[in-house]
């Protein structure tokens, strides 16, 4: 398979090679060089080159325009330096665009140069293709690590009885005493993780009155969500696998509710769709017949496809685990808006902190932070001293947290894992919960930094100068040092290699931006595939994503990819149409189409090319379809399509279909 990429890698470097011919037509000569030398790398040293090496290639490059000086860069085909300096000769010609030969950054860059060294670096970085065993199991032991350097709780959250009295005690300055009372010849985890980030520019010091400070702001933030009933929110399923469903069984079933689940969400009132059938099923015993149980199952750790470099690792909840999440998650996103950190959070779009992001590479207001595996260090032990006053919600997340994890990827490990963390990545409420304490953290620093008391209304006036959407954090330049050093404080870890608070470079939710401009790279995911047909898609989308960065005859040799019969049957549409075809700025172009009046539904439709994805609904138990047609709740409209079961794995199809022409214009 890799030489096989590697092959398809190599028409694609040339395209974006002439692409960038044609922007720097008097580079051709050097571009030429550097293309067959790309390409030589490319065939010696494998599909690893251009997945791995050359994103490595690209965060030096970022942090070189951050810091205004050209680093080293230890890789392959980067050692030969240009004579007296320390650009590189591989791509000399677009590096001396950016760079001085002595290394130091230009007074004014080519944003173009940037660009397509960026394009260079990236352009396959995100390759849909499984990682060896080896990296995987090099990022379980990763998970693992993190595991067993995190601090412990300080309440019983591993008991089916939890008692969350003893929280109003508990301060996020607790951090500063174990540390200090570790540090004398210890190398434990704590004394690893109550160290401060250090910066070359001597930020404030995270002292006990700065964690008081974010400490009162965190009572205050989270007080205002007030009490949450799982009565008022809507339970609900979601897309992804379970770990504990057995075969024949929806997850509407529920093989198992755990106690501690049950005193918050009673198996009566949330698993079954009225109290008649519960009580029919406790008469007749048919939970015990489909052994149901009381005991709380595992959560199941997955690897998934995220780069050859390492997969990402999340993990399958419990069927009632999932079920109860999901509610806790829609009242966390709806209360957040309520909430006076409400201008800092938009649970639903990405384009604030875009937008932001875009505008502080120009004004250099604000930095972009980002953090290292930012869910897995999420501890019960931050959590806890976050809503220690709202013991509600502590109460919530005990109940509908799964305690402990099963390790089937990798036998040589650790088996079974009781966490300290609140969930592995995968569980509905992690994002949310993220999010509203990076961002109170954040705020809570702005209060110390100008000196003003938490309130409600200091708080909404900090909260509009910063934007959280998961682990991409953005606040105020004069405060960025001082709120990494607080999240490294509190168990966190910032990545140095995508947080930029210097020069001109600023990185958030996608949006790679210098200067004002955005310089983020068009990816190919995907070669096509006949046996995958999903594969199409995929191939249309890199080539529609590489048309709209400009690179015109990348986006062309992608699509030549694609069989004869699917190019051709192919509309063109508007690029802010959101239709399947080749994007355009021009409109749309449908004429080399077969066009037919349907007079059925008066109208005028084209034969193009779609591709379909179906899946098939097995009926399962009547009680658990009648559950299930409450929680989705189909328009009446839509009664008669609508179906009950278990949806089997969706196949998918490329094929020839007719369309009305409005949908494509």
């Amino acid at each position: 398979m890799n030489d096989s990429y590697v092959e398809v890698l190599e028409g694609l470097y040339t395209a974006i090679f002439r692409d960038c011919c044609v922007t720097f037509p008097s580079d051709h000569k050097g571009l030429d060089r550097d293309k067959s030398r790309l390409l030589s790398l490319l065939q010696t040293r494998g599909l690893p080159y251009s997945t791995i090496d050359l994103p490595s290639a690209g965060k030096i490059f970022d942090r070189s325009l951050a810091d205004g000086l050209l680093h080293p860069i230890p890789l392959p085909g980067f050692g030969k330096r240009i004579k007296e300096g320390t650009v590189p000769v591989f791509l000399s010609g677009l590096f001396l665009r950016v760079f001085e030969p002595s290394g130091m950054l230009l007074e004014h860059p080519d944003i173009n140069a940037i660009f397509f060294l960026r394009q260079l670096f990236y352009a396959v970085k995100k390759l849909r293709i499984t990682c060896d065993e080896q990296r995987t199991s090099e990022a379980v032991s990763e998970f693992l690590r993190i595991e067993s350097e995190m601090r412990p709780p300080s309440l019983n959250w591993e008991e089916d009885v939890f008692v969350p009295s003893s929280a109003s005690s508990l301060h996020f300055a607790d951090c500063l005493h174990t540390a200090s009372a570790s540090t004398a010849g210890s190398d434990s985890a704590e004394a690893t993780t109550g160290q401060l980030f250090q910066f070359e520019h001597n930020p404030e010091w995270a002292d006990a009155s700065l964690l008081d400070t974010i400490q009162r702001t965190a009572d205050i933030v989270s007080s205002s969500y007030g009490w949450f009933d799982p009565s008022e929110w809507r339970v609900k399923h979601g897309p992804g696998a379970v770990s504990d469903l057995k075969g024949g069984y929806t997850k509407y079933s529920f093989p198992s509710w755990p106690d501690k689940l049950e005193w918050l969400f009673p198996l009566s009132e949330f698993a079954f769709a009225n109290l008649g059938l519960w009580a029919g099923a406790v008469n007749d015993d048919s939970l015990a017949i489909r052994g149901f149980s009381r005991h709380e199952p595992p959560a199941k750790l997955i690897a998934v496809p995220k780069t050859q470099k390492s997969p990402r690792l999340i993990a399958s909840e419990p069927t009632a685990h999932q079920w109860a999440q999901q509610s806790l998650n829609e009242f966390l996103r709806q209360m957040t808006a309520k909430s006076p950190i409400r201008s800092s959070v938009n649970f639903t779009s990405q384009e604030p902190n875009k937008e932001l992001a875009l505008q502080a590479s120009a004004t250099g207001t604000h930095a972009t932070i980002d953090l290292s595996s930012a869910s897995d260090r999420l501890s019960l032990w931050c959590v806890e001293r976050f809503f220690r006053r709202n013991i509600r919600l502590l109460e919530a997340l005990h109940a509908c947290r799964t305690r402990w994890l099963v390790n089937s990827i990798d036998e040589r490990l650790s088996k079974y894992i009781v966490l300290k963390k609140l969930a592995a990545q995968g569980a509905a409420f992690t994002f949310p919960t993220q999010t509203i304490i990076y961002a109170t953290v954040a705020i809570g620093v702005m209060l110390h930094h100008l000196n003003l008391q938490p309130s409600s209304m200091n708080i909404e006036r900090m909260a509009r100068e910063v934007r959280v959407f998961g682990d991409d954090i953005i606040v105020p330049i004069g405060v960025w040092e001082t709120v990494a050093s607080v999240l490294q404080t509190l168990g966190f870890e910032v990545s140095q290699s995508k947080t930029f608070g210097t020069g001109k470079f600023r990185e958030s939710c996608g949006c790679d931006a210098y200067a004002g401009a955005d310089v983020a790279p068009a990816y190919y995911l995907q070669n096509y595939d006949p046996s995958r047909p999903t594969s199409v898609s995929s191939v249309v989308e890199a080539s529609n994503n590489f048309f709209k960065k400009g690179l015109w005859y990348t986006a062309d040799w992608i699509m030549s990819t694609l069989p004869q019969w699917v190019q051709k049957n192919l509309p063109v549409v508007p690029a802010e149409s959101g239709a399947f075809g080749l994007v355009s700025f021009c409109g749309s172009a449908l004429a080399h189409l077969k066009v037919r009046r349907n007079g059925t539904l008066q109208r005028e439709e084209i034969r193009c090319v779609f591709v379909e994805t179906k899946s098939r609904r097995t009926p399962a138990h009547w009680e658990a379809n009648l559950l299930q047609y409450f929680t989705e709740a189909p328009n009446p409209e839509d009664f008669v399509q609508w179906n009950a079961g278990v949806d089997s794995l969706p196949k998918a199809r490329v094929c020839l279909r007719w369309a009305p022409i409005e949908e494509l214009t």
